[in-house]
């Protein structure tokens, strides 16, 4: 008789043990579900290119500042000459020229995730661009000291834009691609508003044989107060 009910009980607690270990599962499902929204929540809150309306705007737009020397003058005159000091609509300096709205900082309320630091040259001669690259060092300091995040001769950091092909004879830094850049994707730098920063020319001058246009591209991700 015993034997009869210990064979009739083992369903009865092979379907039990079989709902608890559905419930069990079920329960961790569930809980890897809830972490994995909160971990996305999380995420989105946080990431530089979240989009809050109201609130902010990430703009995929690089900050650049332009050097122009004219023919028969001298470039980086006293052998350091300081970018990103120009302010876009001040002392007549045009959009063309710059992008910021305050000398060597961001505005305020904005950061800037830098992926990639690029110098082109914009029209110039063969022989301008070879003595520039040959005679200077280009720098990029953040912070009130002269610490340098960046520092290479010219043609290290291409500028993968230009002009090219036709007759022209204008010289630019590397191929025009933008792919053709030295990026900074494993470690980029993250600038916010009230840091110091600027490009540095540092060498030798030379006088330009034709008109010289240098622009310094700071390229990446601009968070800003939405308007």
């Amino acid at each position: 008789m015993r034997a009869f009910e210990f064979i009739a009980a083992a369903p009865l607690a092979g379907a039990v043990l079989g709902y608890i270990l559905f419930v069990v599962v079920l329960a961790f499902v569930l809980t890897l579900h809830r972490r994995r929204e909160r971990a996305f929540a999380n995420t989105a809150m946080t990431s530089p290119s979240v989009y809050v309306p109201g609130k902010v705007r990430t703009v995929q737009s690089p900050y650049f500042d332009t050097y122009v020397v004219a023919s028969g003058s001298t470039v980086n005159s006293g052998g350091v000459t300081k970018m990103f000091g120009n302010v876009q609509g001040v002392g007549g300096v045009g959009p063309n020229i710059t992008n910021m709205q305050q000398a060597f900082q961001l505005s305020g309320g904005e950061s800037f995730l830098l992926s990639s630091f690029r110098v082109v040259p914009v029209g110039c001669a063969l022989a301008d661009v070879d003595t520039f690259m040959i005679n200077n060092t280009v720098r990029l300091i953040i912070g009130a000291g002269n610490f340098y995040y960046c520092d290479a001769p010219a043609e290290f950091w291409a500028g993968g834009a230009g002009a090219y092909g036709g007759t022209s004879a204008a010289a630019t830094n590397g191929i025009p691609d933008p792919r053709a850049i030295v990026p900074f994707d494993v470690d980029p730098i993250l600038l916010t508003d009230g840091v110091n920063f600027r490009a540095e020319i540092v060498g030798t001058s030379f006088v330009a044989s034709a008109n010289f246009t240098l622009r310094v591209y700071l390229d990446g991700q601009k968070t800003q107060p939405a308007q």
